[in-house]
This record gives structure tokens, sequence and C-alpha cells, in this order.
């Protein structure tokens, strides 16, 4: 049988000691419906599933046609493509990490009108399920770097920097910065700014140190002032860009693959009625979908769908834009200059003339986005407007055209065009850029530069023969306001043969003062595992232009630290260069150590010499009084702590192979989940380890806002349980009745007898409790005390009148 053959063929990671076994959720038709079980390598890239859980969960959901088929599943671990070869649409979600299902359910057949399949759905999170946020977190990154260096022309230095990213958020607000220590200049903070996030309306408002966001040809400025941007970011799981949808009919029930781009998305089968297809998501370039129709009877259709898109598109009416105002940073030695703060830890000096830099863009249709730009001063100003457009016939197109004008100096344009299509396999892209002399004045003192670029050219034309062949050459020409030009040209033709990949590239250079003919050689490739090489040997006409240069690298990620270790040499015609690197990086720390010895000199910047440094990274978290460390933390994260009655409790979070991502196992420092993305649903997998007490869930969900901590604490002080034997006062014993526990707060817990008056009530905390029994006015006084034994045997016991 075809199947037999497809799905029972051996698994690729059964001997791979570094594969990954953990369980992940399960989506049938875009509904969660509980967990199967997956093998996977490091990489994701060879992901397995075990057949007999899915078996499991698709039995006596699926048509009569396709019963068969399930019940003949096989157990054991088999990967997503043994599986897809027979039809079966099943795939990996490496967003959300859950595994996506469509299958023909029966309830389907009761569904009448037109039916919808998403590709490329997104769906709005739970909030209900979130992790309630901290009011007061923060974290400090610290990466310290020692250096010692020994050149010919210069005495030995030695150098020590610590640098420290830092963020304090508060409900919200988040105060963010950036601080240097050396020991050759003290403590500073270089950047300082408040970041406050308003999700409904999608605005970001930053106060304090800012860098002006820029729209094409626009200048970007280092301010002290305010910016109030419209971030789509904030609510990611809103989509805004371009999609196509087809709509169609089937007569009779059919077999449709859905291939996107030449790469199959889905394959579904579908009963006789209307469908409609949505949310088919446009990448930059054109775009094709077709729609492979085989119906029962043997019919053959094709239905194509070509869309063109590009990364500045915006649906239509959807808009962006940005809004700065502010002085821009100086020096205390400029003129013209004021002073925030003159702080040895924090010094901010800025011009007197404040700036204004903004941009506003928007979808008119969707194949055409449009922008409007505009900055200056008291005597500056530019003003800029911006096209974006794209279609199957004529490729993406994008044209700017900005205005520059200086009190006393003669107004300046710039303009740019970028161009990209695809045709018969062939990308081409074009760029050209022109400025006239004095665009990039923004004081009336400045002069104009006659080194500046007055036009810049360039072409570019790429192909990939058989998925093996990659063959490209490019142009470019520039010239400058004082006359001179120059002109590059390059062609290079790589090829993949099995585990070796090679790229032999040509290039010519010419300028007004010298012409350059050179070609490398490159070769990378795997001499073992975990092992990568990669050599290239370069020509050129130029003084020192010649050269042969080797790199070996090592890499081995484990459970729970991964380590790296390098060596380079390089050779050129007038010296030589050994250098080597080895890291070690584990969830709290990295560490790596580097070496660098120059015989002779290998160019105008490099005499001989060494040079040795030593660089070690951490960061510290907290979250309403818990404290973690991690490696590093990147935006928003997680600190899970303990309840001090759970302090001998360890926890495991995320399970692998071997153990888990991370433990709790400390009564001070907790774990911290520290690549938390803003505005984005994330969950963790937690559980008990070794221990009789057990979490009442273990799946948490976060969605934290922007550098924002969450603190989830887990376990309670309900860590006792109590065994024995009730009894009424006159000796009989309480059969199959509701027994209540009740504190004297007022908490409550419930349990039951069985027919010998046994009975076993867990949750329980310290302190004293009235003991109750349904339809019954007898009580009976019960203490428990905070000691080490949580299972409580009291015997036999009686209720009082």
């Amino acid at each position: 049988m075809v199947f037999r053959t497809a799905v029972n063929a051996e698994s690729l990671l059964e001997e791979d000691s570094s594969a990954v076994t953990l369980p992940l959720e399960i989506e049938i038709n875009g509904s969660p419906q509980g967990e199967v079980i997956v093998r996977t390598d490091a990489s994701l890239e060879i992901v397995e599933i075990e057949g007999s859980i899915l078996r499991d969960l698709l039995s006596g959901k699926v048509t009569s046609d396709l019963e068969s088929f399930v019940e003949n599943l096989p157990d054991g671990f088999h990967t997503l493509e043994s599986y897809q070869e027979l039809g079966l649409e099943i795939l990996l979600d490496l967003e959300r990490l859950v595994i996506a299902l469509q299958i023909q359910e029966k309830s389907s057949y009761e569904n009448s009108g037109p039916q919808r399949i998403r590709l490329g759905y997104q769906r709005d999170p739970n909030f209900d399920a979130h992790s309630k946020q901290a009011i007061f977190s923060g974290y400090a990154n610290f990466r310290f770097r020692s250096s010692h260096s020994e050149h010919n022309n210069s005495p030995s230095q030695t150098a020590h920097i610590l640098g420290i990213s830092h963020v304090v958020n508060f409900a919200g607000y988040a105060l963010e910065g950036e601080s240097l220590w050396s020991d050759s200049a003290s403590f500073e903070t270089r950047e300082l700014r408040l970041v406050k996030d308003f999700p409904n309306q999608l605005w970001r408002l930053t106060a304090g140190d800012v860098s002006t966001p820029i729209n094409d040809l626009q200048r970007g400025f280092q301010i002290f002032g305010v910016n109030l941007a419209k971030e789509f970011g904030i609510q990611p799981y809103r989509s805004f860009t371009p999609t196509s949808s087809a709509s169609f009919d089937l007569t009779e029930a059919s077999t449709v693959r859905v291939i996107v781009n030449g790469n199959e998305a889905r394959t579904l089968r579908l009963d006789p009625g209307s469908y409609s297809i949505e949310e088919f998501k446009l990448i930059a370039g054109p775009n094709r979908m077709e729609l492979q129709i085989e119906t029962d009877s043997g019919m053959v259709d094709n239905l194509s769908i070509n869309e063109f898109g590009a990364l500045n598109h915006l649906d239509s009416g959807v808009s962006t834009y940005s809004l700065s105002y502010g002085y821009p940073r100086s020096s205390a030695a400029a003129t013209n200059t004021s002073t925030i703060s003159s702080a040895d830890w924090y010094q901010r000096y800025v011009s007197n003339q404040p700036i204004f830099s903004g941009y506003y863009k928007r979808g008119i249709t969707n194949q055409l986005t449009t922008s409007l730009d505009a900055q200056g001063n008291s005597e500056w100003n530019r003003l800029g407007v911006s096209a974006y457009t794209a279609s199957d016939r004529f490729g993406s197109l994008n044209l700017s055209l900005s205005h520059n004008q200086t009190n006393g100096q003669k107004s300046a344009l710039s303009s740019r065009l970028s161009w990209g299509r695809s045709v018969a396999g062939y990308n081409l892209s074009l760029s050209s850029l022109y400025t006239e002399a004095g665009y990039n004045q923004t004081q009336s003192a400045q002069r104009s530069n006659d080194q500046a670029i007055r036009s810049s050219n360039s072409f570019t034309i790429s192909k990939l023969f058989r998925e093996k062949l990659n063959v490209s050459t490019s142009f470019l020409h520039q010239t400058r306001h004082d006359g001179s030009s120059n002109q590059n040209i390059t062609s290079s033709i790589g090829r993949r043969f099995k585990g070796l990949y090679a790229s032999w590239s040509f290039r010519y250079a010419s300028d007004s003062s010298a012409t350059d003919y050179g070609t490398f050689l490159t070769c990378t490739w795997n001499p073992a595992k975990k092992w990568r090489a990669r050599s290239q040997a370069r020509y050129s006409t130029q003084p020192g232009g010649t050269s042969l240069y080797t790199n070996l690298d090592y890499s081995n990620r484990r459970t729970n630290d991964y380590i790296n270790a390098s060596f380079d040499a390089s050779r050129t015609d007038i010296g030589y260069n050994l250098g080597g690197s080895i890291a070690y990086q584990t969830g709290l720390y990295s560490a790596s150590l580097s070496h660098s010895q120059v015989y002779g000199a290998i160019d105008d910047y490099i005499d001989k010499g060494s040079q040795t440094s030593l660089t070690a990274s951490s960061a510290i978290a907290f979250a309403d009084g818990a404290f973690g460390f991690a490696n590093q933390i990147r935006n928003s994260f997680a600190i899970v702590s303990k309840h001090s009655a759970w302090s001998d409790v360890r926890l495991g979070i995320n399970p692998t192979v071997g153990g888990f991502e991370k433990r709790s196992n400390g009564a001070i420092l907790s774990p911290v989940l520290p690549s938390l993305i803003p505005y984005r649903e994330t969950y963790a997998t937690i559980q008990t380890v070794e221990s009789d007490l057990f979490l009442e869930r273990n799946d948490y969900y976060f969605f934290p806002s922007y550098r924002r901590g969450i603190h989830l604490k887990l376990g309670s002080d309900a860590i006792y349980a109590v065994r024995g034997t009730l009894s009424y006062s006159d000796q009989e014993p309480v059969k199959y009745k509701a027994v209540r526990f009740t504190s004297d707060n007022g908490e409550k817990v419930d349990t039951f007898t069985n027919g010998a008056g046994r009975f076993m009530a867990t949750n329980l905390k310290p302190g004293n409790y009235l003991v109750t029994v349904a339809n019954s006015k007898e009580t009976l006084s019960l203490s428990i005390k905070k000691d080490g034994e949580t299972m409580k045997f009291i015997g036999s016991v009686s209720l009082q009148k």
C-alpha cells in the first residue's frame, strides 16, 4: 500500500541524541483539540509526530470515507512530510508552536452556504487567560569586556568597559536607557527616555533621548524631545499587509491542492459546495496562488490568482505616521547650546534651535501607497513625497522626491527610484539616486561638499537554476559634484554539491585614481557533525588585495548550554594573521575569550602585534518583589517564583529531552523567561518535579506590553492533607456524606466519606477548621499545625453535638 510505504519509513531522529521530544497543542480545522507528542531536532528542520496519539484524536471525527485512513495510522514517530505525502494537511506553525491540521470533519456536512478557508490566519489573543503583568518591574543587561593589546607602533594598552542596558517599568511607563562605565571615563548614561504605549489607539509616545524615525529621503536626528508614532506592532494580530482572495464552486467531492508561490500550503478534501479562500498574504514581488482541483470522477481543473505586493504597501485606508519635536544633541564646547543636565552620570547639551520631523503614509489602494514627509527648523526645511506601487505586469516601483531649502542658500532637489520584477525566473532590480549640490545643507553657514554623491545608479540580475546553481551580476556607477566618478561590475556564480557550497566571483572597479581587477573563490562545507569550514582565496591587482582566508568553526548546542570555538587564519602579500575564540553560554550567563596575533601588517589600520579580549555578560530582572538572573533579556520577560511553603518543591519549565529548559530550585532567585515578545501571545508549560504537590494547571499564557515584566507566583500554603475515619457522636460511621472544612477566615474545602466513614481532605492551610457534615448539626473542631509533615493521619474522630 502507498500508505504503508510512505508513513512506515524509519524515523530520522531515532538515533539522534540531540533530538527533543515534547508535547505540542494540535488544532484541527482551527480549533484546539488537545496535545500530540512531537520529536524534533534543535533547528526544527526535522519534525516527527507520534502516530497512535494522532490516530486517537482523529477517531470518530472524520467522515466515513476517511475512517479507514485514520485507522491505519501507525504507531511510532514519523515525519510531517510522510503524512503530507498521503494528502494529510498537517504542519508546524512556528510562530505559535502548535501543530495545525485540516481535515474533513463530520460536522462540516451540516454547514450550508459558502465555506471560508483562511490562509495565514492570525487569531486574536485570549486576554482572559493571560498572566497578570507586574506593576513594578525592570531589568539590566550587563556586558563586561577586558582587552589587552600590544602593537609595534604604539604602547601596550589595557581597557575595561562595562555596558549596561536598563529598563524600569511602572504600570506600563517604561524608563529605558544605555549606560557605560570604563576605567578611563568613569560612569555615564548615554541615553535615557520614557516610553508609553496606548494600545487602543496604536500609539507609542517617547520622551527624552529620541532618534527620529525617518521615511525615504529624510535625515535622521538624535534629539532631546518627544516622538508620537502610530505603531501597528502594538497589535500584531491585526493584519494590515495586503491580502487577496479567491472563490470557487465544486459540483462533486474533490481533492484541492493550494500552492502559494510554488510551495504547497494546503491539501484539502472538500465536498460539493461554494468555497472562499481568504487572507492569501502578499509578499514583496510577484505572488501566485494555484488551486489544483481533482474531482472523484477524474476531472482535473486549475484556478490561478496573480497579485503583486511590496514591503512598503498598506491596505487601502490604512495609515501610519510619526511626529517628532525636540532639540538636536550637541556638545558642551559647541556654540548656541543649552544645558539639560550637567551631572557626572548624565550630561546632555542641545542646540538652541528646535527641530520638527514627521511623515504620514497611507494606502490609497491595495496596490498604491503614498507618503508625505516634512522636517526642519528656523533656518532649514525639507519636504518630500513618495509613492509605492506594484503590479504583476510592471513589478514593484518606488518613487521619492524631496526639496531642501536653507536660508541664504539655493534650494536643492533629490530623487530616488527603485524598481524590481521577476521575469521568467530572473530577478531584476534597479536603483537610481540623484541629488543636487547643497541638498545636505542644514545650516546657512554650511558649505556644499564637492565630494558628495551627485548620482548613483545600480542594476542587478540574478537567477536560481534547478535550486542548486545561483548566478548574479550587478553594475554600479556613481558621480560626485566635483566631476569624479567610479564604477563597479561584479559577477558571481555559486553551486551546492551535496554538503559543499562553492561560489566564484569576479570584480572590476575603477575610479579617477586607479583600476582594479579581482576575483575570489569561496567554499563552505561541513567536515564533520557540528563542524563548519569556510575558505576563501582572493586575487586583486591592487597591493594587499591578494589573500587567503580560512575559518574553522565548532558549535555544540546542548539542553542547557552552548559551546562555540572558532579558529581564523588569513594571509596577504604583506603579512598574515592568526586568531581564535572560545565561547560558553548558559541560561544565566555567557563568557568568551578571543586572541588575535598579527605578523607583518594586514592593512593600513592593523600593525604587527596582538590583542586578547575577555567578554562576559549576564542580566538581572525583577517584577513585583521577585528577582532572577538570565543571560540576556531582549524586551519583555516573566519571572516564575514559588510560594514560601513550596521552597523545597522543584519546578520544571518547558520540558525538553533530558529535562527542562529551566528549573526552579532555589528559594531566593527565580527562573526568568527572557524573550517574551511585546503584544504577542506566548505560553510556558510548568510542572512540579518529583513532588507530591501538583499545580492546578500546567499551561500559562503571557501577553506583555512594551518592556514590561510578569511575575507568575505558583503554589500556596494550602499544602496539607488530612486523612482519617469520621463517625457521629454515637460512634456510627459517617457513610457517603459530603464533609466541609471551614477555616477561621471563611475559606472552605469540601470532601466526602466512603462506606466506612474514611475521608481525605486536601489543599488545607495551617490553622483552625470547623468540620461539618451534610444533613447533620454535629460538628468537629480540628487544628492543622505548620510542620514538615504535609499528610496528617488523625485516625478515628467523632463529631460532637
